[in-house]
C-alpha cells in the first residue's frame, strides 16, 4: 500500500531541516534573511519546553503577542509532520480568528497561550486548517524577530542570494550548507561522537 503524503502548507516551505540544524528563511529585497537554530523532534518533553517559551518565557515586549504568532513560533520550532495551524472563532464572540496548533496524530488541540483562550473549550470540529496570512506564506519580520529572540542559540544572518520556495533546489547557499552538514554528520570534521 502506498501512503500519500499531503503537500506542505505554504508557510512550512520556508523551513529547511538539515541533520544538525534548521533554517527559516525570508526573501528580503536582493538578499535573504535566515535564522539558523536547532529544531527538535516533537515529543511530550520538547512540546512542554516550547510551550513554556511561547506562553511565558518570551521577552516582555512580546507579552501581547497574538495567538497566530505564538502558534507559528511553536510550529517553526518543533519538527513534526503531524502539527498544523488551525483557526477558530474568538471565544468573546467577535469576528476575530484565534489560532492554535493541532496534532493530527493524537488529535490534540494545543493552545500556544496561557490566557483565557486556553480555558475556552473548543473541539476539533470547531477548528479548520489555516494558512499563515501573508503573501505565499512568507514569514513576517515579527516572526523572524521572535525566532531570533526566543531561541537562545539561534543565529541570524543575511545571504546575498534571493532564496524563495521556487529556488530552493538551485540555491548555492543551501547546497553548500547541505554538503557541509552531511560531511559534519559523517564525522569528516572530527567532531562527531
Amino acid at each position: 500500500m502506498i501512503s500519500e503524503t499531503k503537500p506542505l502548507p505554504a508557510h512550512m516551505r520556508y523551513v529547511v531541516d538539515l541533520e544538525g540544524y534548521s533554517f527559516v528563511f525570508r526573501p528580503d529585497g536582493e538578499a535573504t534573511e535566515i535564522i539558523q537554530f536547532t529544531r527538535p523532534s516533537l515529543s511530550p518533553t520538547t512540546l512542554e519546553a516550547k510551550l513554556r517559551v511561547v506562553s511565558s518565557e518570551l521577552p516582555s515586549k512580546y507579552s501581547s503577542l497574538s495567538t497566530l504568532n505564538r502558534s507559528m513560533l511553536l510550529l517553526f520550532t518543533l519538527k513534526s509532520s503531524s502539527l498544523e495551524l488551525r483557526k477558530y472563532a474568538s471565544p468573546e464572540g467577535s469576528n476575530e480568528n484565534c489560532y492554535c496548533v493541532f496534532n493530527a496524530e493524537t488529535e490534540e488541540i494545543i493552545f500556544s497561550d496561557d490566557s483565557s483562550d486556553s480555558l475556552f473549550e473548543i473541539t476539533v470540529a470547531e477548528t479548520k486548517r489555516a494558512r499563515y496570512p501573508s503573501k505565499n506564506g512568507v514569514p513576517s519580520k515579527l516572526l523572524m524577530n521572535l525566532l531570533a529572540g526566543a531561541l537562545p542559540t539561534s543565529k541570524r544572518f543575511y545571504v546575498d542570494e534571493v532564496i524563495s520556495v521556487d529556488t530552493l533546489e538551485n540555491s548555492h547557499f543551501l547546497s553548500t550548507r547541505k554538503s557541509m552538514d552531511y560531511l559534519f554528520n559523517l564525522g569528516v570534521f572530527g567532531f562527531n561522537d
